[in-house]
């Protein structure tokens, strides 16, 4: 029995590091997201209640005093952004996270769960189960390679899954699978360095790596045939696989026992550190070439973000807003020009796309130190291991490149589920072998009663049983459930919502806005086409308005989402247009309550402002039309959407002399502005 259990936890854990980075259900929602997520979720709570029941049992399976100090820092950081998420904007959003990215506070709890595991087995089973780690992670890497190949940027095959994963493959995004495979690629690195793999398993190896570095995301060798170009499409990710080599380079050129080679490592570093501070701070600056190379390769809503992100870590500097509350930030220190044509296709980002002023914004500065301090953790692991002759001059060098690399990376992206279980595998792993040069005392098993066994083993299996459920089975029919409501037809979909309200909370937060803001979209595009369709228009009549009674129920649980009191509004305003209702006191003071909720979370977006001037001239208030699109103008008025529309009902007024004093007006905020789109 205790041999079935050894191998159950051992090839568990290996099952779950192979199969979470592959996994993609095209039933739910974020499908490429939620399905690695929960799967994720569920297994390692029955992992960590074996490995809670073999630690009790087993002194084979404790972790040494030296990695419970090395996991410290990871611990710490863990620990206070569940503080932070306590005291969060949206608690709800700061545990569950969203479902299109998979990496609120539960994440870290089960990716620490993971950690501890793998710390252990490595620890108990040494360098031949290390060596097995890397190579099931480098299997489930080749595979994600292939997808990107078969995927919408490769040879474009119809799989929905991969047509629909934005060059990502099965990962579903280009920088989210490049991040991962970032990891993929330095863990090849570190394999081929290792002795104790054979020959035949290091050609297997390469051709893996060739398989993930010459995809659409990296060296791109099909683009050369189909014009997309030599340069994938994940040029940061591509940048940090070269900050792996160099830094791998001369981490071991400084590790040298040669003086001077040691000597040249450490000077040349210095240099490449004097020689990024330089750079940065021209990306930073308005107006140089380097910023201006990077917004036409990126946008400029990169630096808004982060502007946003650094008041909004001067406002809360000890635990932030809370995990994955950046949108409660945006919303809080709104930038109008968002809604300008050339920022406005990210008005609703819910990352600061840089991992420092996401940590910052979530926790405040000493999440940003603890983060700091678990990646040195990782580096300060890996020397030791080095030190102890666990892992050769070669290896550290690889392992050390990755973390520097990762850490460039994050500069521009951020995280998703994929690339935060590489991260825990590598922690996991370096832990583990500060581990296995200890001697592991097998000479008797921790001393319980066997009664005491019974029951311990019998509470673990429940509480298993109960989180698996919780955080695995529920979540995942919610995604389902909202694929299924809203991919069905419009005439069937007014009566699901309601099922949208049961079982797990998760969605409830980030996600039930974006899809209102989606269900607005889709009778915005062309409200006269369907309002003349006669056909169409009772079942869409029926659609709206049982969307926002949904959209209303979820308003009261988290009343902290603007995006949400915005689509609502708007939604109200599609319902009265398509029904061609007059004005109506008790829909107006509903429709005045959102607006005066959303007010209080976003003040300086004009689109309240807008919303204001339509509710005016719903009741026949021309003065106060005037007057909403004129407060929209104070609030920004470079923005030209604004000026257009208080031009737009001057001009249908037939002001003229209102209308040329705001033209002139306009004309000196706007250089070069004129009234047509």
């Amino acid at each position: 029995m205790d041999s079935y259990r050894h191998t159950v936890l051992k090839w568990g854990t290996i099952i779950t590091l192979f199969f979470t980075p592959i996994l993609c259900f095209g039933t739910k929602v974020f499908p490429h997201i939620t399905s690695k997520t929960f799967f994720f979720y569920g297994v390692v709570q029955l992992l960590f209640a074996l490995w809670l029941y073999m630690v009790a049992t087993d002194r084979s399976y404790r972790l040494t005093a030296r990695q419970w100090i090395y996991l410290s820092p990871f611990i710490s950081y863990v620990v206070w952004m569940s503080v932070a998420g306590i005291l969060a904007v949206d608690p709800g959003l700061a545990l569950w996270g969203s479902l299109m990215r998979g990496t609120g506070l539960l994440t870290l709890y089960h990716g620490l769960a993971f950690v501890l595991i793998l710390t252990s087995l490595i620890r108990k089973y040494g360098g031949i189960f290390f060596i097995q780690i890397l190579k099931w992670s480098i299997g489930a890497g080749a595979i994600v390679g292939a997808s990107v190949w078969l995927g919408d940027e490769g040879f474009n095959i119809s799989v929905t899954a991969l047509q629909k994963a934005s060059g990502g493959g099965l990962v579903g995004n280009s920088s989210l699978a490049a991040a991962y495979l970032l990891f993929v690629l330095a863990f090849g690195g570190i394999l081929i360095a290792t002795k104790e793999v054979s020959t035949n398993a290091k050609r297997w190896i390469y051709t893996a790596m060739g398989v993930v570095l010459f995809s659409p995301l990296f060296i791109n060798i099909l683009g050369l045939f189909n014009g997309r170009g030599i340069w994938g499409s994940a040029r940061g990710a591509t940048l940090g696989i070269v900050v792996v080599v160099i830094v791998s380079m001369l981490w071991y050129f400084s590790t040298s026992p040669k003086r001077i080679v040691r000597a040249g490592g450490v000077v040349s570093a210095l240099c490449c550190v004097a020689v990024f501070v330089i750079v940065w701070m021209k990306l930073l600056t308005p107006g140089t070439v380097i910023q201006q190379k990077f917004v036409s390769a990126t946008s400029e809503t990169r630096f808004t973000f982060w502007s946003i992100a650094t008041r909004a870590m001067h406002e809360r500097p000890l635990v932030g807003y809370g995990p994955e509350n950046f949108p409660r930030a945006v919303q809080t220190y709104f930038e109008p020009q968002l809604l300008s044509k050339d920022q406005g296709f990210e008005i609703w980002t819910d990352k600061a796309h840089n991992i420092y002023y996401d940590t910052g914004v979530a926790g405040g500065y000493p999440a940003i130190g603890l983060y700091i301090a678990f990646l040195l953790a990782i580096l300060v692991g890996v020397y030791k291991a080095y030190r102890s002759n666990t892992l050769t001059r070669v290896q550290v060098s690889v392992f050390s490149g990755l973390v520097v690399g990762y850490v460039f990376q994050n500069l521009f992206v951020f995280d998703s589920i994929a690339s935060l279980f590489t991260l825990f595998i590598s922690i996991g792993v370096v832990g583990g072998l500060l581990g296995i040069d200890k001697i592991v005392d097998v000479r008797k098993p921790v001393v319980l009663d066997e009664w005491v066994q019974y029951v311990l083993g019998g509470a673990l299996i429940v509480l298993s049983c109960i989180g698996c459920y919780q955080y695995g089975y529920l979540p995942s029919q919610k995604a389902t459930a909202f694929g299924s409501v809203f991919g069905d037809a419009v005439n069937k979909r007014p009566t699901r919502y309601t099922e949208l309200l049961d079982g797990s909370p998760v969605g409830n937060y980030w996600d039930a806005g974006g899809f209102a803001h989606d269900e607005y979209k889709l009778y915005a595009k062309n409200p006269d086409a369907i309002k003349t369709d006669a056909k169409l228009l009772p079942y869409a009549k029926t659609d709206v308005l049982a969307f926002i009674d949904y959209a209303e129920k979820v308003a009261l649980q988290d009343p902290s989402d603007y995006r949400l009191q915005l689509s609502i509004i708007h939604l109200y305003s599609t319902h009265i247009y398509l029904n061609d209702l007059p004005y109506e006191s008790g829909l107006a003071s509903k429709i005045e309550a959102h607006l005066s909720q959303a007010k209080s979370l976003a003040p300086r977006d004009p689109q309240l402002y807008w919303a204001e001037a339509q509710m005016a001239a719903w009741r026949n208030d021309l003065p106060g039309v005037i007057e909403g699109y004129k407060k929209s103008v104070s609030i920004d008025p470079k923005l030209a959407a604004s000026q257009r529309l208080l031009l737009s009902f001057l001009e249908a007024l037939g002001d003229k002399k209102a209308y040329a004093e705001v033209l002139i007006e306009a004309q000196k905020q706007i250089p070069g502005f004129v009234m047509s789109n």
